[in-house]
């Protein structure tokens, strides 16, 4: 008997990113799409480490996550980043990989 399927995410690729001294927040543009969105550096982040090899869980992420902040993984962060990989996904900035 098997278990779930576990999905796993990994970044877009061609996208713009610009970031401004006087803000935390970056500006991704999906030339792809035309969209252009506003995201924290906690998500920008999460966006980075999507991109590294091999693709990651939700789980995977936000373990990775917690390290990169020097946190304990909890059910607060896993959530948070379940939440942003949705918000990424629909915003064509991450995409599940099979």
């Amino acid at each position: 008997m098997t278990g779930p399927v576990v999905q796993r995410w990994q970044a877009a690729s061609g996208l713009i990113w610009t970031h401004y001294e006087d803000s935390e927040d970056w500006v991704v543009y999906n030339p792809a799409s035309g969209d252009l969105h506003l995201l924290t550096d906690s998500a920008q982040r999460l966006w980075t480490l999507a991109c590294a090899e091999p693709p990651r869980s939700v789980r995977e992420l936000a373990s990775a996550l917690a390290v990169e902040t020097a946190s304990l993984p909890n059910d607060e962060l896993s959530e948070a980043t379940h939440a942003m990989v949705v918000f990424m996904d629909r915003a064509g900035l991450v995409h599940p990989v099979s």
